[in-house]
């Protein structure tokens, strides 16, 4: 059986790539959310199924996720805290922020928990480790 599509919110470094790999070779469907200006371009190639959005237009990510069938989402790679005025927050975002509060910008490990209990609780998603998506390390 199949498992559900994975939706990839894909920061720097080379976790995005690896882990679009890992689902290329296990055969599972996937989407990748690449961010503008965080995202390496080298991540997602015309092959692989993405959107670019910027880092704010969380509402717009949302969409993509749905309209491609996502099911599961995991985060993979780093995104370095923006300022508010960086963020440009899109409706959704500006709503999601309103309720957290603003001192939520000053502790990234707060807005990404926060964040994720939101698409868990509220947007319907199921959050998973990137280690389950991984293939295990062979020990050197």
């Amino acid at each position: 059986m199949t498992p559900p599509k994975l939706g990839i919110l894909a920061g720097t470094g080379d976790l995005p790539r690896r882990v679009v790999d890992a689902c290329a070779e296990s055969g599972r469907p996937f989407f990748v959310i690449a961010f503008k200006d965080h995202t390496h371009p080298e991540t997602v190639t015309d092959e692989t199924p993405h959107a670019w959005v910027r880092l704010g237009a969380a509402g717009k990510a949302l969409k993509q996720l749905r309209r491609n069938d996502v099911k599961d989402v995991v985060l993979a790679g780093h995104i370095e805290p923006p300022s508010l005025s960086e963020l440009r927050p899109d409706l959704w975002a500006t709503m999601f922020l309103a309720r957290m509060g603003p001192s939520i910008l000053s502790n990234s490990d707060g807005l990404l928990g926060a964040f994720v209990q939101e698409l868990e609780d509220k947007e319907g998603f199921r959050v998973i480790d990137v280690e389950t998506v991984l293939p295990p390390q062979a020990e050197e």
